[in-house]
């Protein structure tokens, strides 16, 4: 038995592991030190160790939360490009325009989608982001993976202007 067009997945995107793990590295060594730093000052000013933890800590957190987030794959079909959890982050239809230019302000290595209306603000690190109308996809991810997708979706709604 095969599955409906519609549902068929046409491309799949998901972080690169090495990327991954710069990105969640980036922003887990720097806390990490401020942690270290704390713990050093700790004797002479207890407040200003206090602070330096504090961003320490919310660095580290902060890590975590890019490494579990950017573990998850883009999957577009022919009717939507469904994010990680299965809830489709944009439908196909509600896809103005695609832009991959050197100027389009798009995440690293990836491409912008302008949304016909204004959705919820969402963010995958490394993955997505969406805010109001635009939504990016790329930063870890594989640079050809992203321009793949792009020109299959560029393909779809050039079917459907058609």
């Amino acid at each position: 038995m095969t599955e409906p067009e519609a549902d068929r997945v046409l491309a799949r995107l998901a972080a690169a592991p090495v990327r991954r793990a710069v990105a969640a590295g980036a922003v887990i060594l720097p806390g990490a030190l401020l942690i270290f730093l704390a713990l050093e000052r700790i004797g002479r000013s207890v407040p200003a160790a206090l602070l330096l933890a504090g961003l320490g800590v919310a660095l580290v957190l902060l890590g975590r939360f890019v490494w579990q987030r950017s573990g998850g794959t883009l999957m577009l079909t022919r009717e939507a490009l469904i994010g990680p959890d299965g809830t489709p982050l944009c439908r196909i239809e509600d896809i103005a325009a695609v832009e991959t230019g050197v100027l389009a302000f798009k995440p690293s290595g990836g491409f912008l989608l302008r949304l016909r209306q204004p959705m919820p603000f969402g963010w995958a690190p490394g993955l997505w982001w969406r805010v109001g109308r635009r939504l990016g996809v790329g930063g870890a991810v594989a640079r050809h993976q992203a321009k793949a997708m792009a020109e299959l979706i560029t393909i779809i709604l050039n079917e459907r202007k058609g």
